[in-house]
């Protein structure tokens, strides 16, 4: 039997005749009940009582996602190395250019991000991931020992 899908009563700390709105037909058998030696269905009894019943497994839910990755910033165009700030040309000034742009700071880096005010403002805080170093140069082809 399976349980994947019902509603646990005991994390709700009740069992399965603890609420009378479950004790009915339609009701009972949307439940279940965790417990230390495993888990066992809600079932309706004649008597016009729900409960404890046969064992069923719930399959555990897959682990959650990785946190999505923060907002990256490699590829942008610095406007402080430029000595300027997100706002300073007006040629950025638009939602296709401003998120071109990003800004180094003491604390870290921003985002460039369009208001709609028409200003292009420091937003959120971005990532750059650093370039792996360059590989030192090859040796020059060598010929000794050819005929």
């Amino acid at each position: 039997n399976r349980c994947d899908g019902l509603i646990d009563v005991r994390a709700m700390g009740e069992w399965c005749n603890s609420d009378a709105a479950r004790r009915n037909e339609r009701d009972c058998p949307r439940y279940y009940a965790v417990l230390s030696d495993g888990s066992r269905l809600c079932e309706y009894q004649p008597n016009g009582e729900c409960r404890l019943g046969a064992s069923c497994t719930a399959i555990p839910f897959p682990p959650l996602l990785p946190p999505s990755p923060p907002n990256r910033c490699d590829g942008l165009i610095d406007v402080r190395a430029m000595g300027e700030w997100c706002n300073s040309d007006a040629a950025r000034r638009n939602e296709r250019d401003c998120p071109r742009y990003y800004a180094v700071l003491s604390d870290g880096s921003r985002l460039c991000e369009y208001q709609p005010n028409g200003e292009c403002r420091l937003g959120a805080s971005c990532t750059a991931i650093p370039f792996p170093p360059l590989l030192p140069p090859s040796p020059p082809n060598r010929c000794d020992g050819l005929i």
